[in-house]
């Protein structure tokens, strides 16, 4: 079983640390979601099987990827692949967080809310590896800031791991160096830094290429205030100032049906050769959420609900869609960090278009699935609307899949919003 490329060089660092031949405490892995940081976790337990750490201590977005890290410890592939057998659990602000395991999963909220410093306490008490799963989550100066500091200077070893290395809102990432505006990666003696890009994915088969599907539509709204009305035939004509107000009416409208009907006409081909293939909806709010529920159940579609408005029927409807349910509609819990890599077909619904939102929300469908057959034979399939910012993400997706294997999985396709696409 081969390495990918940062999984190697991980290696290569927890190898001379316990060689006694590197001073590294810090390691800092850039890597493209999707491309395998999920493993890291276990990758580090080296560290206890050399006797220079006691326990595991991961720290992720949101409480719906703590059972996922729980998992990944659990993962016989893993266990073989770096030759450790190690346990952790899910566990908030608890005293004995860790119960007799190898370590303990908790969230960045959490972490926030935890007045006694319990989590503090029990890196304190011992030698922890901690690591931060997508820490760019952790704004400068804010609430969590402090916290999240105090634990990675009482920690033995650091691990900081991010898909999307900048914030949406342009504030600076906690606990990081910044030179010029960015992050800077240029790492120290004690800090290692390691960068795994959509290229780098690409050319290891580790990441699926995306072949994007955009529509298009006519489009009319009121001004705030006004009683005047604008209308469009594109998007391509709205002006900078009226972008947010065309795409807000396009997704409030029988656009966002047709968009959603586009995906499933796609997905329901898809599946009758890869059966595995399941398709996930991304809204804004839960109000788009449920409407999107109600126009799937009209056309047939067995779609979950998952958002964090009902927590415990969100994570039961999670393990669902892992298990084998064929669609699910998400707000912010199911677009970062969700590994499910039958997931072939993504439908953006929401307005969103920060960069690093949309990194991660088309990174769902990116995973690699055994089940679907030969790599070339794959492909993530991504319907969004065919406005300026989405347009603008396309081409700059598309500048970093030039290394990929299908040269026609390159084609961006734009369709009018009343043709359907034909696959």
């Amino acid at each position: 079983m081969s390495l990918r490329k940062h999984q190697y060089e991980l290696n290569q660092v927890i190898e001379d640390i316990i060689a006694g031949k590197s001073p590294v405490t810090k390691i800092i892995i850039a890597a493209v979601p999707g491309g395998g940081k999920g493993s890291v976790p276990v990758n580090t337990g080296k560290l206890i099987y050399a006797g220079l750490a006691d326990a595991i201590c991961c720290i992720v977005p949101r409480f719906s990827l703590q059972q996922q890290a729980e998992e990944v410890f659990m993962d016989p592939f893993f266990k073989k692949l770096f030759g450790v057998n190690l346990r952790i659990r899910a566990s908030t602000n608890e005293n004995d967080p860790c119960r007799g395991m190898n370590g303990f999963c908790t969230t960045f909220q959490a972490l926030g809310q935890d007045k006694r410093n319990s989590v503090l306490r029990t890196i304190r008490s011992r030698r922890y590896i901690v690591i931060l799963d997508e820490f760019h989550h952790v704004e400068q100066d804010s609430p969590w800031h402090k916290a999240v500091n105090d634990i990675i200077d009482a920690a033995k070893y650091v691990i900081m791991m991010s898909g999307t290395l900048s914030r949406a809102n342009k504030k600076e990432i906690a606990c990081m160096k910044y030179t010029n505006g960015y992050v800077d990666l240029s790492g120290d003696e004690k800090t290692h830094v390691i960068t795994y890009t959509r290229e780098d994915a690409i050319k290891e088969k580790a990441i699926l290429p995306i072949r994007f599907h955009l529509y298009d539509g006519e489009f009319s709204w009121k001004e705030n205030g006004k009683e005047s009305v604008k209308s469009v035939s594109s998007f391509s004509e709205v002006q900078i100032s009226d972008r947010s107000s065309a795409l807000y009416t396009a997704l409030e409208t029988e656009f966002a049906e047709q968009l959603m009907d586009a995906s499933l006409v796609h997905w329901l081909e898809y599946r009758k050769e890869k059966p595995e293939a399941r398709i996930m909806f991304v809204c804004a709010r839960i109000s788009d959420a449920k409407r999107c529920m109600a126009h799937l159940k009209t056309m047939g579609v067995p779609a979950l609900l998952a958002t964090s408005h009902d927590p415990v029927s969100c994570q039961k409807n999670i393990n669902l869609f892992k298990s084998g349910a064929p669609a699910l509609v998400t707000i912010a819990v199911g677009y970062e960090g969700l590994d499910v890599p039958s997931i072939s077909h993504v439908c953006v619904l929401t307005r969103i278009r920060s960069v690093e939102w949309m990194t991660q929300c088309v990174g769902r469908a990116t995973r690699v699935c055994k089940k679907s057959g030969a790599y070339h034979n794959q492909a993530a399939h991504i319907f969004a609307p065919r406005d300026p910012a989405f347009v603008e993400f396309v081409d700059a997706i598309e500048k970093e899949q030039r290394t990929r294997v299908a040269p026609k999985a390159e084609q961006i396709e734009l369709f009018p919003v009343d043709e359907m696409d034909e696959g």
